[in-house]
């Protein structure tokens, strides 16, 4: 699936990735969320900014390919710890936009 791709720099030479979705797992505390990306961009890793009892502040940073940020990007996931599961609560990105939950892979 190819996309059109938005990112915000961040200090570390890391980029932050738009998040596309999220689904509780694959363990009970764990978070799968869905983001996009270049296709050489190296793995993504989420980093929780806040988990509070009714939202989780959640971000995903990875370092663009030769620091190219290309104008197309594909779907991929990555798995973070909670220290809770995700439950009833909102999941939003760092500028605050809710990020939808899809159903749980099975």
């Amino acid at each position: 699936m190819a996309l059109a791709l938005t990112l915000s720099g961040c200090s570390d030479g890391e980029t932050s990735a738009d998040l596309e979705s999220f689904r509780p797992g694959p363990g009970d505390n764990d978070i799968t969320i869905t983001y996009i990306q270049g296709p050489s961009d190296s793995p993504g890793h989420i980093e929780i900014i806040e988990e509070g009892s009714t939202q989780i502040r959640i971000r995903v940073l990875y370092e663009a390919a030769d620091g190219v940020q290309p104008d197309l990007g594909i779907a991929k996931e990555a798995v973070g710890r909670l220290k809770q599961p995700v439950g009833g609560r909102s999941v939003v990105d760092e500028r605050g936009n809710e990020v939808p939950q899809v159903e749980s892979a099975e």
